[in-house]
């Protein structure tokens, strides 16, 4: 920061630092002061000099604070129009409970409260690296919100003007000819001020329309021989009276204060401080991308707590990074924060001044501003809204203005999010639970089977049906798994005796999904089917546990991943067709013709085969050895791992009786890539690289017949796993 500062007091950059400083800090007393009158405003409306000096304090304090503690700059902070239409609420409830005389002290204690808990909620936050939490809140939520802050707006701008805020029931007030020069320019400056900021990409201009608006105003009463006094009894001027000094809070203001009328509006702090969040970081993105810079979020909104701690101090306004501003020095191509620290002095200096120079302010500007703030939040989500949103979320973004408007911001909130959570239950029960269903007979575990084996899964493989589940499964989408199980049971022209139910891409589970679960055990045991459970997790499990699913039951298997599942149901599948005892009392020479050899083929090559026997967990193959011989798997069972490092294997395959391993590394001439451990003791018959060598050198016919065989395994295998893909697919 000092290095930042630095920099700015360089002869190149000092003017303009100075003269943007000045210009910003003129463009946060014109809105400080016009938020001020919104809150302010009705029976309160004398004590609109006191408002103005809270507004211009918090105004420099969010200057100072965001030009200090920043993460980057120039970021400029300032009163904000959102949270200052939620607390001209609250005020206004609060001056209607107790009657505006007595609720003077509340009402300042209020505006500390809000801002205070406002500023610890930023700063906690902040601190703990939780800034992302905004993305957990709805975009039509925060659209209906800004949409009904508009209107608002809208409305406490012609009560700033005239006394009247727009109404159906002030309609006719308003329309008398004695208050429509009152309100009718400060409209036609809003629109101005809406059609440049978006349309013309200067940024000065806002502020030069704005200033020449200013001038115009005095032009005219010249020529009109209008003098300040008249102007002032016509309500076009703010009448002049004694200006109130600001007053930070102390112990004689908290003693004064009706405590109960403030627990009153506890919801409305709360959502307060939650909308106030939303619109920071809604802004800090904004400015990201307008001045092409990335901000450190969490430190933004600590940052930003501060200021409004201290804001809050002074019974000010709550405040936050500016997008308007912020990028308008931007693009008078301002860097460093002297820029942030002038604008601060001088609303500081406008505060010392006092409240006098109000009076030569037209009312239709500080109107005006109001009315272009609300007006602009208006198109933005209103009219950009129709093709910003879904039909859907577009009516629930009208639905909270029109509750908002109707009863108040916690309602309108509320109703919303409730209106958000059933379109997303309905949304997402529109999404199959099953994502993808196929059979035993398109995919197969990892099994490397015997060719005899590897046929009769494929015939039998319509036994097997696999449903693969998808995201959470609860009360919107329980039952079509329930369905889609009994349809299953139901066919009769399929012949289902397992059924898998892979969990690997169920993200949880709620109690409904445990009661259609355990129908569907009762349904699976009345079908006389086997319902097996893979790739749940430990808490999917005791849920499903818990809500009396039967996990011990004969009809209920629960296996770790797919890839178990399926080897489970096609060895039950070997078995039964009583496939067993001819795979393992095979003999080295039926082995090979079962592979594709012929008799004399089979015979010959056997005669150089080694019979090796290995027990239990010993290793046939190690990885990083070299591939100089294939293996037979003649009785037994072995399996492929692949070491993951820190201790974990993962599975690859499991080879059976009739299936070969070691071929491919021969024939790349490479060194072992796996491990191959016996599951069981295991026979084995080895081909050596030196006898493959002998048969290239004696017997090219025999060769030629061992490639082939091996070229139709291989092919086998590519098949096989072409199938699996196709039907994983879909």
């Amino acid at each position: 920061m000092v290095s930042d500062l630095r920099g700015d007091i360089t002869r190149a950059r000092l003017p303009l630092g100075l003269s943007a400083g000045v210009l910003q800090g003129a463009i946060e007393v014109l809105l400080a002061a016009s938020l001020a009158s919104l809150i302010f405003a009705g029976s309160l409306d004398a004590l609109l000099p006191l408002g103005i000096g809270l507004a211009l304090f918090s105004g420099a304090i969010h200057l100072l604070g965001s030009a200090l503690l920043s993460s980057s700059s120039p970021v400029h902070g300032s009163v904000q129009s959102v949270p200052a239409v939620l607390v001209s609420v609250m005020v206004a409830s609060v001056v209607s409970t107790i009657g505006s005389p007595a609720a003077v002290p509340t009402v300042l204690v209020l505006l500390a409260v809000s801002t205070l808990v406002t500023g610890a909620a930023l700063y906690a936050l902040g601190s703990l690296q939780l800034g992302g939490l905004v993305r957990y809140v709805p975009y039509p939520v925060i659209g209906g919100f800004l949409a009904a802050t508009g209107w608002l707006l809208v409305q406490g701008s012609f009560g700033a003007i005239t006394g009247y805020s727009l109404t159906l029931a002030n309609s006719t007030v308003l329309l008398q000819s004695e208050l429509i020069p009152q309100w009718f320019p400060a409209l036609v400056l809003a629109l101005a001020l809406l059609a440049v900021s978006r349309r013309v990409s200067n940024p000065l201009g806002v502020p030069g329309l704005l200033g020449g608006a200013l001038v115009a105003f005095y032009v005219a009463l010249a020529v009109s021989g209008t003098t300040i006094d008249e102007a002032a009894t016509l309500g076009l001027l703010f009448e002049g009276g004694e200006s109130t000094a600001w007053t930070p809070l102390n112990l004689e203001l908290l003693g004064l204060a009706d405590w109960s009328a403030i627990l009153g509006q506890a919801g409305n702090i709360a959502v307060l401080a939650g909308m106030t969040l939303v619109a920071l970081l809604l802004n800090v993105s904004a400015i990201e991308l307008s001045v092409g810079r990335e901000l450190d979020l969490n430190r933004e909104l600590k940052s930003s707590g501060i200021a409004n701690a201290l804001a809050g101090l002074g019974s000010g306004l709550i405040g936050y990074h500016g997008l308007s501003t912020t990028t308008l020095s931007a693009r008078l191509g301002v860097r460093g924060r002297l820029v942030g620290i002038v604008a601060g002095v001088v609303c500081l200096a406008a505060l010392l001044v006092g409240t006098s120079l109000l009076t030569l302010i037209p009312k239709a500007l500080f109107g005006g501003i109001l009315m272009y703030l609300g007006l602009d939040f208006i198109y933005e989500w209103i009219i950009l809204g129709w093709s910003r949103f879904s039909r859907i979320e577009y009516a629930i973004v009208v639905m909270i203005v029109a509750v908002i408007a109707v009863t108040n911001f916690m309602t309108g909130v509320a109703i919303g999010l409730l209106m958000m959570v059933i379109m997303f239950v309905a949304s997402y029960s529109r999404i199959g639970v099953v994502r993808h269903a196929y059979s035993g007979a398109d995919i197969q575990s990892m099994v490397v089977r015997s060719v005899e084996e590897r046929q009769l899964v494929t015939e039998a493989g319509d036994q097997v049906e696999i449903l693969e589940l998808q995201g959470f499964i609860f009360f919107g989408t329980a039952n079509a798994l329930l369905m889609r199980v009994r349809e299953s049971l139901a066919a009769d022209h399929r012949r289902v005796q397992y059924i898998i139910l892979d969990f690997r891409l169920v993200t949880g589970i709620d109690s409904s999904a445990a009661l259609a679960l355990f129908k569907c055990e009762q349904s699976a045991k009345d079908a006389g089917v086997v319902l097996i459970l893979s790739g749940a997790s430990e808490e999917e499990l005791e849920r499903l546990r818990i809500g009396g699913l039967g996990l011990e039951s004969p009809v209920i298997n629960v296996l770790p991943d797919l890839d178990h599942a399926l080897e489970w149901c096609e060895n039950q599948i070997v078995v039964e067709e009583d496939a067993f005892s001819a795979r393992t009392h095979a003999d080295a020479q039926e082995l090979l013709i079962q592979s594709g050899m012929t008799d004399v083929e089979a015979e010959r090559l056997a005669g150089v085969l080694e019979s090796i026997e290995i027990d239990a967990g010993e290793s046939i193959i190690q990885e990083g050895d070299p591939a100089d011989d294939i293996f037979f798997i003649l009785e037994g069972k072995a399996s492929v791992w692949l070491d993951l490092g820190d201790g974990r294997q993962k599975r690859l395959r499991t080879l059976c009786p009739g299936t070969t391993v070691g071929e491919i590394g021969l024939y790349l001439d490479s060194t072992r890539t796996a491990n191959v451990i016996a599951d069981e003791p295991t026979t084995a018959l080895k081909l050596s690289s030196a006898s493959l060598e002998a048969l290239r050198q004696k017997d090219t016919a025999l060769l030629a017949a061992f490639h082939e065989m091996i070229a139709r395994q291989l092919s086998e295998w590519v098949v096989q796993g072409d199938r699996g893909i196709r039907a994983l697919r879909g």
